[in-house]
């Protein structure tokens, strides 16, 4: 079975400031759904019509300046524990303290809101696609997704 995510960059000021402060070239990570094309993700913006927050959206529900896609091979239950967990984040809020939890101690796993790049991190390891994280984190990057991608992944 296989977890797809789509990494993303498009051209505007808050892409090019989070690509910037983590030295890497995405700035955005949605999930490909499983059994469609559709992208799930937390967006601080409406794209496509389709409200801010965690949210399946179309494709191209934004024009992306590069993408990359990465496949994450998992056993069946695994990846049924991994769509479960996200199907249960849909309609959850968009984690607008999360770009400042650099410089805040804050919960990067807190259920009530997502930034991006943590909604797939935190379904990576409630499933058991990934082991625990134990280093103190106040904040999962779309580079540490990208890099997790590169160690574990395959593309896409």
């Amino acid at each position: 079975m296989t977890i797809t995510i789509q990494l993303s960059r498009q051209s505007d000021i808050v892409s090019d400031l989070i690509a910037d402060f983590t030295h890497a070239w995405p700035s955005h990570v949605d999930i490909v759904c499983q059994h469609t094309d559709g992208l799930l993700g937390a967006r601080s913006d409406v794209c496509a019509g389709v409200p801010a927050g965690v949210q399946i959206r179309p494709p191209d529900y934004v024009s992306f300046t590069r993408t990359e896609r990465i496949s994450f091979e998992a056993p069946a239950p695994i990846e049924a524990a991994f769509y479960a967990f996200l199907d249960e984040q849909v309609g959850k809020p968009y984690a607008k303290i999360a770009i400042a939890g650099l410089a805040l101690d804050r919960d990067w796993r807190d259920p009530n809101h997502w930034f991006c790049s943590e909604l797939f991190m935190a379904a990576a390891e409630a499933s058991g696609l990934i082991r625990k994280i134990t280093s103190p984190l106040n904040f999962i990057s779309p580079r540490d997704v990208l890099i997790l991608g590169e160690t574990l992944g395959t593309p896409a």
